[in-house]
């Protein structure tokens, strides 16, 4: 049986993950923005692109701790 922490810890880590991958140029991109380009349309792209590896994995590490310190402080 998972404890508190544990559920917590699992449940933020998956918000996370979810999070970066949904991020605008990680995984898709809609509506498309440069060259009707749907998947893995990043900045590299001649700047015509929504977001970076490096900010979608920055924000994603901010959502999870939120998402972290809100289940375990309010889901006792």
């Amino acid at each position: 049986m998972m404890t508190h922490l544990e559920k917590c810890l699992a449940c933020s880590i998956v918000g996370a993950v979810l999070f970066f991958v949904l991020s605008p140029g990680v995984l898709l991109t809609l509506p498309p923005k440069c060259h009707n380009k749907v998947f893995l349309a990043l900045k590299d792209d001649k700047n015509c692109c929504s977001t970076s590896y490096a900010a979608a994995g920055v924000h994603a590490l901010v959502f999870g701790l939120v998402l972290f310190l809100l289940c375990f402080f309010i889901c006792k």
